[in-house]
């Protein structure tokens, strides 16, 4: 069984967390599956509660019953996972409608049939994100735009945003921009300069 795609919205949009009590937290929505996904809050939240969680989304906002899950310990910074247990049909839709767009330009940067001048334009739409940086130096590079290619490697080197995306992403990348044996191809192409 595959695990469903998880995205990150744009523009890490805000939550509202609403308890059975009637308090209410806010957070930040750093990750998005049809399951659940990862918010950042400002201090842990009791795990195992059932909420009202809302979000807005490009969409329109997302209104469902989640349940809370243990904070991750290790994280500089306090993320809060949570799963979906309850969601209106019509929630549903716009929640699925927002992660598609979501992953829309990276799935067309990586079409074979989609042509990297034709992605540029898609990829530039999420330059906030480690992944997508990453794939538009690429594009770039293989568009023949050397000097945008570089200018795009040196500000991912330079990407400092404590995400998954950027724990994966960005380290590996900048031990490579240092290895002369390293084989990418963005990296071969801004030394070629």
């Amino acid at each position: 069984m595959r695990r469903p795609v998880r995205v990150r919205l744009p523009g890490m949009p805000s939550a509202t967390i609403r308890f059975g009590d009637g308090q209410r937290s806010s957070a930040r929505l750093q990750t998005i599956s049809v399951t659940g996904g990862l918010l950042r809050v400002l201090k842990p939240l009791s795990p195992g509660a059932v909420v009202e969680l809302m979000f807005s989304s490009h969409i329109g906002p997302v209104l469902a019953m989640a349940e809370l899950l243990s904070p991750c310990s290790a994280a500089p910074i306090g993320l809060q996972p949570f799963r979906f247990i309850a969601m209106d049909k019509a929630e549903l839709r716009k929640l699925r409608a927002a992660i598609a767009s979501s992953t829309e330009p990276l799935a067309r940067a990586s079409s074979p049939s989609t042509s990297y001048k034709e992605a540029i334009p898609h990829l530039e739409e999420d330059k906030n994100n480690p992944l997508s940086l990453k794939s538009l130096a690429s594009a770039y590079q293989r568009n023949g735009d050397m000097t945008t290619a570089k200018h795009t490697e040196e500000t991912l080197a330079n990407f400092n945003d404590p995400t998954l995306e950027q724990a994966l992403v960005v380290p590996a990348f900048r031990k490579c921009l240092e290895n002369p044996s390293c084989n990418t191809s963005t990296k071969n192409a801004s030394m070629k300069q």
